[in-house]
């Protein structure tokens, strides 16, 4: 007897309902908090064939009122949340396929993540998170879904590069207030969190709800005004921004209109080299080395997302300390060794005034430290500049089983 498939049943019944298109599709969930674990429910009953998911947290007690993938012995260990929300999606749908990932997204995540999803979601809290995610998605021409809740209301906006865009609807003072968190030299304000958002269980199940709903129709291939048959018209949010009032029981969508041709994030990596030779245990001498056999040009530069800190500079007593990690290992580097800053003393981040190594290039003096130690993550997506020309390596031998296939 013929093993059915996850709907068969009751998804093909839906007229428009690929189930094979929906088995193969792979989706990108970066939060996993109250809406991702809401998003992430729904992605594994209607059966998305392989789902990453990221997040930076430990599960909390608060956490508990509105996670339905979460449970007390979670917040007791303080389990990572998308070690636990990937395993309790496995429980609801065993036969799909997920990677769960923990870092942060702007710099601890390897890019060909994003390059290799169909569809990204975003469950998010802060603007510096959506502007960053908004920034890797349209690199490689991904669209992505941003889904905010607060109290009982929530939103959904739809963002594709030659249509709708983030950062451009960014006012001018979000834009101010995260230059602001960027260029803090304190290590410790760097560190410090957003603060806690009051929501619901009730705005997160709507708001994920719609989201999911948005990526079925981008898996789909659905445009706005498309005829499903039996008179059935599909509407998208692409170009829109909808909006949920519990409060006031209203729902209600806007036509975005923010759409710059001159903002810096609708520039599209084209060409992508995958390359099985280049790995995160590959040092920076072996890269120059390779680089030069293989594409007989020169570097110029590599570009870092994690920037490169070798040195601590405590002021105002000048005391000086080698770090050799990268950004985002600077708290732990201090909490490991055990270095004390009070509240009159400032850590800067040495050797260069914008906070550390941002390119390496010939005259970097480490060059026997491998590419993980300056803080380069698995599976990335390498951005070499040489004089003639730019050129992008996915390191594709370090792809999860999850792109087997691909």
């Amino acid at each position: 007897m013929n093993k059915k498939r996850w709907g068969d049943g009751v998804f093909n019944l839906i007229s428009w309902f690929d189930i094979e298109k929906v088995a193969n599709a792979t989706v990108m969930v970066i939060g996993a908090g109250a809406l991702g674990n809401e998003v992430l429910k729904n992605l594994a009953l209607l059966g998305i064939g392989r789902i990453i998911i990221v997040d930076l947290d430990r599960i909390e007690y608060s956490n508990l009122t509105r996670s339905v993938l979460f449970r007390t012995e979670d917040a007791e260990l303080q389990a990572y949340k998308s070690e636990i929300a990937a395993r309790r999606i496995k429980e609801i749908n065993p036969g799909i396929q997920v990677v769960w990932l923990t870092g942060d997204i702007e710099k601890e995540i390897g890019l060909g993540y994003f390059r290799r999803s169909d569809v990204i979601i975003g469950c998010l809290d802060n603007v510096q998170a959506r502007y960053v995610v908004n920034y890797y998605a349209f690199r490689f021409a991904k669209p992505w879904i941003d889904g905010g809740i607060k109290n009982l209301d929530g939103h959904v906006s739809v963002y594709k590069n030659g249509d709708a865009c983030y950062a451009c609807s960014l006012s001018g003072e979000s834009r101010q207030n995260m230059a602001i968190r960027e260029g803090c030299a304190d290590v410790v304000k760097e560190s410090a969190g957003y603060g806690r958002v009051a929501t619901t269980p009730v705005s997160a199940s709507i708001i994920g709800a719609i989201q999911v709903q948005e990526a079925l129709k981008i898996i789909h291939g659905f445009n706005d005004n498309q005829d499903l048959g039996n008179f059935q018209v599909c509407q998208t949010l692409l170009n829109k921004s909808f909006y949920y009032e519990g409060m006031n029981m209203d729902a209600y969508s806007i036509i975005s209109e923010n759409y710059s041709e001159e903002c810096p994030h609708h520039e599209v990596w084209e060409n992508i080299i995958e390359d099985r030779n280049i790995t995160t245990e590959t040092t920076i001498n072996q890269l120059f080395s390779y680089f030069e056999n293989e594409f007989n040009e020169q570097i110029e530069n590599i570009y870092l997302r994690n920037r490169f800190v070798s040195h601590l500079l405590i002021r105002p007593n000048e005391r000086v300390y080698e770090a050799m990690v990268p950004e985002t290992k600077v708290d732990e580097f201090i909490l490991k060794n055990d270095i004390s800053i009070d509240s009159t003393e400032t850590a800067y981040k040495l050797p260069s005034p914008d906070g550390g190594y941002t390119f390496i290039d010939r005259n970097f003096k480490w060059k026997n430290l491998t590419l993980r130690e300056v803080g380069v993550p698995q599976f990335d997506v390498l951005h070499i500049e040489t004089r003639n020309e730019d050129y992008y390596l996915e390191m594709t031998k370090e792809k999860p089983t999850l792109f087997k296939n691909d």
